[in-house]
């Protein structure tokens, strides 16, 4: 960990002037300067990703549970979406 640090600190110096890559030490005092900034835009973001990766997971389940021995479960999961959307199952 430290010799990433050190190693972005070097790159941060040999880059100076071009706006490329920040040293170390900006980016943590823009961390503080901005902590009210970025603790709410976290907490938007979590409340937007954490639902969106839950119905996923749930979506992941349901794939795997509609798999029944077959060998590419996602394909089989396509084919009863067709099916569905046809009106195959009433």
């Amino acid at each position: 960990m430290v010799a990433l640090v050190v190693v972005w600190k070097l790159g941060a110096q040999l880059l100076a002037g071009s706006f490329v890559l920040a040293p170390p030490t900006e980016v943590l005092v823009s961390l503080v300067q901005n902590a009210g900034l970025l603790s709410r835009a976290f907490l938007v973001t979590g409340r937007d990703a954490l639902p969106a990766s839950v119905l996923g997971n749930l979506a992941a389940v349901a794939l795997a549970c509609l798999n029944h021995g077959d060998a590419n479960p996602v394909l089989h999961a396509v084919e009863r979406l067709k099916e569905l959307a046809l009106g195959k199952y009433s």
